[in-house]
């Protein structure tokens, strides 16, 4: 089931999307890289439905 996310799913969010990146073989430096890009923040709830 899709549900609209809820702050409290912030962090469980963004271990999914680095995982996700993970999954594809980048190096643990790549996903590093991208961890400020991957990460779900407060302000991204404020600003689009995020499921």
């Amino acid at each position: 089931m899709i549900v609209t996310a809820q702050l409290l799913d912030a962090k469980k969010l963004t271990e999914i999307a680095l995982q996700s990146k993970a999954h594809w073989g980048y190096s643990a430096a790549q996903i590093e890289s991208w961890k400020e890009e991957l990460t779900i923040t407060p302000k991204m709830f404020e600003d689009r439905i995020i499921y």
